[in-house]
C-alpha cells in the first residue's frame, strides 16, 4: 500500500469520533484490570525489556501463521499436522500479544486511540476466524491431531480452558484433558 493511501485511511479513522463510545468504557476496564504503576503494567508494557513488548510479540503470531500458510500451500497432506500446530502456536501467542497491546492502548487518546481500536477489532476478528476455520477443518479430518478446547465457568467465577490432545489416549479409554485455569 502506498504511504499516501495508508495515511489517508489512518487520517479518516482518526476522525471517527463514533468509536469513542465503544473505546472509552473498554479503556476504563483495561485500566482497572491493569493499573498504572503495577507490576503487571510494567510487564505488559515491556519496562523489563527496555522497549514496548507488543511489537516483538506480533512477530511470533505473524511468523507462526505465515509458516502455517506456507506449509498448507507447499507441503500437501504431510504438512497438515505441522500447520495445525503452527496455527495453534499463533493463536496462543496472540493472547499475550493482545494483552500487551491493550495495555499500551489504554493510555492512548483521540485519534491514536481510534486507530488502535480499529486495529484491535481487526485482529480480534482475524484471530476468531482463524480459530473457527481451523477448528472446523480439524473436526472434518478423522485423524486430526489438532487439540480440542472447551471453556466453562467454575463456581468461583474463574474460567477453565480444557485442552484435550487428540493424539494422547487415556488409560481405560477417552482422552487425557489438560486444564488451564484462566482468571477473567
Amino acid at each position: 500500500m502506498r504511504p499516501i493511501v495508508r495515511e489517508e485511511i489512518t487520517s479518516r479513522i482518526e476522525r471517527l469520533s463514533a468509536l469513542d463510545a465503544l473505546a472509552e468504557p473498554l479503556q476504563q476496564a483495561v485500566r482497572a484490570a491493569v493499573p498504572q504503576e503495577s507490576e503487571l503494567k510494567d510487564a505488559l508494557t515491556g519496562i523489563w525489556l527496555g522497549h514496548p513488548l507488543h511489537p516483538p510479540l506480533t512477530d511470533l503470531v505473524l511468523g507462526a501463521c505465515t509458516s502455517a500458510l506456507l506449509l498448507d500451500l507447499l507441503a500437501g497432506q504431510e504438512g497438515e499436522h505441522p500447520a495445525d500446530l503452527l496455527v495453534a502456536a499463533g493463536v496462543i501467542a496472540a493472547v499475550p500479544t493482545a494483552a500487551a497491546g491493550l495495555s499500551d492502548w489504554a493510555e492512548l487518546r483521540g485519534g491514536s486511540r481510534r486507530v488502535g481500536s480499529v486495529h484491535a477489532l481487526g485482529n480480534t476478528c482475524g484471530s476468531g476466524a482463524t480459530c473457527r476455520s481451523r477448528g472446523a477443518s480439524a473436526s472434518t479430518r478423522p485423524h486430526s491431531k489438532m487439540p480440542q478446547a472447551t471453556g466453562e465457568r467454575t463456581d468461583s467465577g474463574s474460567r477453565l480452558l480444557r485442552v484435550i490432545p487428540r493424539d494422547r489416549p487415556r488409560r481405560g479409554g477417552g482422552r487425557t484433558p489438560t486444564t488451564l485455569r484462566l482468571r477473567v
